[in-house]
C-alpha cells in the first residue's frame, strides 16, 4: 500500500493540484515538502523530463547523494540501474562499471534486508558487455562465464542466449578470423537458448551474426539464404515483433544486398537498398539508417562501375554522418571515394580524399593521446618560460638546480635500477614455478592419456570376445546361398547383435537390439545370445513364439526384474524367423523390430508384437506367432530400429520405416553384397557430418 500511495504522489498530484503548470516546475516544487524517499523518486521523475545529459546527470546525482546520506539502501539499489542506463547511452563504459560495483556491493544487503530479488546474472552479464565495450575480452569473457554458471544453475535459457550472443559477438567482432567457427557456436547456442525461451530477437540477432561470418568465410550461399529467412520471419511476424526487431530487420535487408553485391547481381541489390530507403528512413532516429543506406549505394554503383551515382552517394553519406558525428564511418568514406578518383585518374582529387581520410583517421586513433602531448606540451613551455625567469635572476641556483637534478637522475636510475633487477628475479622465479607446474601437467596429461589407452584397448579386446560369440560366416555359408550382414556399431562394442542355428532341418535366425549401446549394450549382447543357444539347444521349443516367452522369462529372472517403480527397464528388441525350406514356410515373432518380405518388388510387411524382451505391464501376453508361406526368389530382411532412427538429411530428420522399405524394394533384385554396400553408402550419404546415434544391424536372406 505505501508503494502505491508514492506512486500516486510522484507521478499524478503535480498534475492534480498544479493544473497545467510546466511539470518540471511541479516536481520541483514538490520537492520542498516530500520526504527523502518521495524526493528520490522526484529526482528520477526530473531526469526524464530533461533531453540534455547534463541535467540528467545532475539530478541523477542529487537522487543518489540522497540516498548515500539517508541509508536508502533498496532505492539506491533500483537508483544505480537506471544511473547505468544513463551511463551506457552516453557510451561511458567506465561510469557503467562504478555503478555496477556499487550495485554488487548493495545486492547482499538489499537482498537480506528487503527481502528483495537480485538477478546477479544480470549484473555479470552488464559486467562483460562493459568490458567487451572497452575492449577487455578477458575480463568480459570471464564475467560472461560467472553469468553463464548461474543461469545455468537456474535454468535460465533466456540468460544463457544472452551469455552466448555476447561472448560470439567477441569472437566475431574482436578477435582474428581463426576464432570464426568458435563464433559460430557460441551464436547456434544462443539460437538453441533463445528459442526454449521464445527469445526472438536474441534468435534472430544470433542468425543475423552467424550470416556474417559465413560471408567472412565466404560461405554466401549460406549467408543469403539465413538473412532471406530472417526477412521472411519479421515479415510474418511483424505486428508480433515490430517494435523488438526493426533494427534487425534493417540489417539482414541490408545485409542482404551487401552480398548480391558481392555475387555481381547489381540489379537485385540496387531493388533491395531502394526498399530499404522506402522502408526506414522517414523517422528522424533512423538517420543512421539512412547514412548506411546511402554508403550501401556508394559501394553498389563503385562496384557496378556507375561512377557518378556513387560518387553522388558517397557524398551524400558524408554529409548525413557529419550531421550525427560518425567520425569512422565519415573516414571510411573518405577512403572510398579516394580509391575511386584514383582508378578514374583523377590524383588530384584522389589525394584530398586520401588527406582527409589519414586527418581524420589519425583523430580518431590518438585523439586522447594528442591530447595528452598536448598538456604535457603546454606544461613544459611554462616550466621552461619559468626555469629562464629564475635563471637570469638568480645565477648562483643555476649550478645548484642542475647538481639536484643530476643527484635525482642518479637517485631515478638507482631505483629503477633496483625494481628491474627485482622485476627480473620475480619473472626468473615464476618461469620456474610455471616450468614445474607445466612438467606436472605433461606427466597428469601423460597419465590420463594411458589410462584413457588401457581403457581403449580393454574395450577393443571386449569387442574381440563379443564378435567371437556372434555366429561366424562359415554358419551363414553352409545355412544360405545368397545373404548379406550389414553390422555397424556405433562405438567400438554394439548393443545390436545378430544370432544363428539349426536344428531339426529348420533355420533359427534374429537380429536383437539391446537397451543401451557401447559396453551396457555389449553384456545385453551377451546374455541374449547365450539364452538363445540355451533355448534351442536344452530344450524342445520349437516356434518362433515360443522362442520369444521363454526368452523374456530368463532376462526377467536372470536381472531380476520386479516391475517396481524406478527400477531399470532393461531388456531387448528382437526379430526372430524360423526357416523352413523343405515346406517354404516361416514362422517369425517380433519383439517391436518387424519382419520384411519383398517379392518381385511388392513390399510385406509382417507386424511385431508391441511389447519388449523384458519386463513389461504385457509380460504374461505370448508373442505371436506368424506363419508365412515363402516363395523362391523372395528377400527376407530382419533388422535393428538404428537404421531407420538415424538423423540426417536436409532437414535433420530420421530416415523413417517408409523410406527404408523403398530402399530396400529398389534394391532387392540386385546381388547380396551389392545390396549392403548400398544400404552402408547411403545411410553415410544421409547422416553427411551428423554422428551415428544407435546400433545399426541389417541382415539380407534370400529364399
Amino acid at each position: 500500500m505505501k508503494k502505491i500511495v508514492t506512486i500516486i504522489f510522484v507521478f499524478f498530484l503535480p498534475t492534480i493540484l498544479l493544473g497545467n503548470q510546466n511539470p518540471i516546475d511541479s516536481l520541483k516544487l514538490l520537492i520542498h515538502s516530500a520526504d527523502n524517499s518521495q524526493k528520490v523518486l522526484l529526482y528520477e521523475e526530473l531526469c526524464f523530463q530533461y533531453d540534455e545529459p547534463d541535467s540528467t546527470q545532475k539530478y541523477l546525482q542529487k537522487a543518489y547523494n540522497l540516498c548515500v546520506e539517508q541509508n536508502l539502501d533498496s532505492l539506491r539499489y533500483d537508483l544505480v540501474q537506471l544511473i547505468q542506463f544513463f551511463f551506457i547511452k552516453l557510451g561511458e563504459m567506465d561510469s557503467v562499471i562504478f555503478y555496477l560495483d556499487r550495485q554488487r556491493e548493495l545486492a547482499d544487503i538489499v537482498q537480506t534486508k528487503y527481502n528483495k530479488e537480485v538477478d546477479l546474472g544480470e549484473i555479470y552479464l552488464k559486467y562483460g558487455v562493459s568490458y567487451s565495450r572497452l575492449s577487455k575480452y578477458d575480463l568480459a569473457v570471464q564475467y560472461y562465464t560467472q553469468a553463464a554458471q548461474i543461469y545455468d544453475a537456474q535454468k535460465d535459457a533466456n540468460g544463457l542466449a544472452s551469455v552466448n550472443l555476447n561472448i560470439g559477438n567477441i569472437y566475431y567482432y574482436y578477435l582474428n578470423t581463426d576464432n570464426y567457427q568458435k563464433a559460430l557456436e557460441y551464436y547456434k547456442a544462443a539460437e538453441k537458448y533463445s528459442m526454449e525461451a521464445s527469445n526472438a530477437e536474441i534468435y534472430l540477432r544470433s542468425q543475423l551474426n552467424r550470416s556474417y561470418v559465413y560471408k567472412e568465410r565466404s560461405e554466401i550461399d549460406t549467408a543469403v539464404f539465413i538473412n532471406k529467412q530472417i526477412i521472411q520471419f519479421i515479415s510474418e511476424n511483424k505486428e508480433l515483433y515490430s517494435n523488438m526487431i526493426e533494427e534487425i530487420d534493417f540489417e539482414a535487408n541490408s545485409a542482404l544486398g551487401g552480398l548480391y553485391i558481392l555475387t555481381n547481381e547489381f540489379q537485385l541489390a540496387e531493388k533491395q537498398f531502394n526498399k530499404l530507403m522506402t522502408d526506414f528512413y522517414e523517422n528522424a532516429h533512423e538517420r543512421k539508417n539512412k547514412a548506411n543506406i546511402y554508403g550501401s549505394f556508394a559501394l553498389l554503383y563503385n562496384k557496378w562501375g556507375k561512377t557518378v551515382q556513387a560518387i553522388d552517394y558517397y557524398e551524400k553519406a558524408i554529409s548525413l554522418y557529419e550531421e550525427l558525428g560518425y567520425k569512422k564511418e565519415i573516414a571510411d568514406n573518405y577512403k572510398e571515394l579516394s580509391q575511386l578518383y584514383a582508378k578514374q585518374s583523377n590524383f588530384k582529387k584522389s589525394l584530398e580524399y586520401f588527406q582527409s581520410y589519414a586527418d581524420l583517421k589519425d583523430s580518431l586513433f590518438n585523439a586522447d593521446v594528442s591530447q595528452q602531448i598536448n598538456e604535457m606540451q603546454a606544461k613544459y613551455e611554462s616550466d621552461k618560460k619559468q626555469k629562464e625567469i629564475e635563471l637570469l635572476t638568480k645565477d648562483q641556483e643555476k649550478q645548484q638546480l642542475f647538481n639536484n637534478a643530476i643527484i635525482a637522475v642518479a637517485i631515478l636510475i638507482l631505483i629503477v635500477a633496483f625494481f628491474v633487477y627485482r622485476s627480473y628475479l620475480i619473472k626468473k622465479k615464476a618461469n620456474i614455478l610455471l616450468e614445474h607446474q607445466n612438467i606436472e601437467i605433461r606427466e597428469q596429461k601423460e597419465q590420463i592419456e594411458e589410462q584413457k589407452q588401457e581403457i581403449t584397448d580393454s574395450i577393443k579386446y571386449a569387442s574381440r570376445i563379443q564378435r567371437a560369440v556372434l555366429p561366424p560366416i562359415e554358419i551363414f555359408d553352409e545355412l544360405f546361398e545368397e545373404y548379406f550382414i550389414l553390422f555397424r556399431p556405433r562405438d567400438i562394442v554394439s548393443g545390436d547383435f545378430y544370432w544363428l542355428a539349426s536344428k531339426n532341418d529348420k533355420i533359427y535366425i534374429a537380429a536383437a537390439d539391446c537397451t543401451g549401446h557401447g559396453v551396457p549394450g555389449a553384456f545385453m549382447s551377451m546374455l541374449g545370445i547365450s539364452f538363445l543357444n540355451e533355448i534351442i539347444n536344452k530344450t524342445e521349443i520349437n516356434s518362433a513364439s515360443e522362442i520369444l516367452d521363454r526368452l523374456r522369462e530368463n532376462v526377467i529372472d536372470s536381472l531380476r526384474q520386479t516391475g517396481k517403480a524406478n527400477e531399470a527397464k532393461d531388456g531387448m528388441d528382437i526379430a526372430l524367423c524360423v526357416v523352413d525350406k523343405n515346406n517354404m514356410r516361416v514362422e517369425y515373432a517380433g519383439a517391436y523390430n518387424p519382419l520384411i518380405i519383398i517379392r518381385k518388388g511388392e513390399v510385406i510387411q509382417v507386424k511385431a508384437d508391441k511389447m519388449p524382451i523384458g519386463i513389461y505391464f504385457k509380460e504374461h501376453t505370448p508373442f505371436t506367432n506368424n506363419d508365412v508361406e515363402v516363395q523362391k526368389g523372395d528377400m527376407l530382411y530382419l533388422f535393428s530400429d538404428g537404421y531407420i532412427d538415424q538423423f540426417g538429411g536436409p532437414s535433420g530428420r530420421k530416415f523413417m520405416i517408409n523410406k527404408f522399405k523403398e530402399l530396400l524394394a529398389s534394391i532387392s533384385t540386385e546381388p547380396l553384397t551389392k545390396q549392403r554396400d548400398i544400404l552402408d553408402v547411403k545411410i553415410d550419404m544421409w547422416r553427411g557430418e551428423k554422428p551415428q546415434i544407435d546400433d545399426i544391424i541389417v541382415l539380407g536372406l534370400k529364399i
